[in-house]
């Protein structure tokens, strides 16, 4: 089965930035920030980095055909990163990109990205410990800043932004907002990421599932999809059945069809949890898919959406 992962992040430094400040390589496996606090993010015999290489020797050995490669504040920005791993490796990879909305020439910026680095996701990460909010804290994505950015993407057309909106209830869980700018924009292609970031939580709080099920519903417009990257983790199923996983899929598909979610990774952290077969295996278990939706999800509907 060809498999497509919809969501990637490499790099070849460390220098985030988010609720903590800066964060830097620990000169190993780990991220430390400027509290000291550390994290694992990478796997077994990769240090300081997570470079291309590094990663195309991973998806070689493990049957992956095709990436896309998603930025983030916590390994930190980095758009000519991103743009001359795609131009190296055009067979393997289509990138992302970051603007940060509030600086003067954001649609220079922007027209010099799609012209120049042929890079057409804008990845926004909302959550308040690594994303945006954890630098603006007042930060809304329908603000007059992003939205400028929003227009500019509009015109030119065949755009996408793709939304980390961060755990049910936190100050990025901006549905009303976000639901505006989707109907707003309808000439760019709205990803909700990571299914909405439902976690065990939402199965014993009724007022969590309500808020997860409004964020989902966003995914019944015909310029949104949704990414169901790192599902099991966030519900810390790792290996073997996936009951909780399954409830949240099902309802999931109850809103958008199969043939609209992109099936995605989170690599490299997710695989300080588990190895690649198991980042997919909630999928490729699913007695309620057909082997034409599992397909779809784990690489067709990726490569129809962004044209790979």
């Amino acid at each position: 089965m060809k498999i497509i992962d919809a969501h990637v992040h490499i790099f070849d430094h460390v220098h985030g930035y988010g609720e903590n400040g800066c964060f830097f390589s620990d000169g190993g496996r780990g991220i430390i920030d400027d509290t000291g606090a550390k994290e694992t993010v990478l796997p077994a015999g990769c240090k300081n980095c997570f470079t291309a290489e590094d990663y195309i020797k991973l998806m070689d050995s493990c049957g992956i055909s095709k990436a896309v490669l998603m930025q983030n504040s916590f390994y930190g920005f980095n758009n000519e990163y991103i743009k001359e791993s795609v131009k190296n490796y055009p067979d393997k990879f289509i990138g992302s990109f970051w603007i940060n909305p509030y600086i003067e020439n954001s649609i220079k910026v922007l027209n010099n990205i799609i012209k120049n680095a042929n890079l057409k996701i804008f990845k926004l990460e909302m959550s308040p410990d690594k994303g945006i909010l954890s630098y603006y804290p007042h930060y809304r994505i329908n603000n007059e800043q992003t939205k400028k950015i929003f227009k500019e993407m509009n015109k030119i057309g065949g755009l996408y932004v793709l939304i980390d909106s961060g755990d049910i209830g936190n100050i990025g869980y901006q549905t009303k907002e976000i639901k505006e700018v989707i109907e707003e924009f309808e000439n760019i292609t709205f990803i909700i990421e990571h299914l909405g970031c439902p976690d065990v939580s939402v199965f014993d709080d009724s007022n969590k599932l309500d808020i997860w099920k409004q964020m989902i519903q966003l995914s019944g417009s015909s310029n949104a999809w949704l990414g169901c990257t790192g599902l099991s983790l966030y519900l810390e199923e790792f290996y073997g059945k996936f009951p909780k996983t399954w409830e949240l899929l099902k309802r999931a598909l109850e809103v958008v069809d199969a043939d609209r979610i992109v099936w995605g990774t989170d690599i490299p952290f997710a695989l300080t949890l588990g190895d690649y077969s198991s980042q997919y295996a909630y999928i490729m278990q699913a007695d309620f898919l057909s082997g034409d939706d599992k397909q779809k999800i784990l690489a067709g509907n990726a490569q129809k959406l962004y044209k790979m």
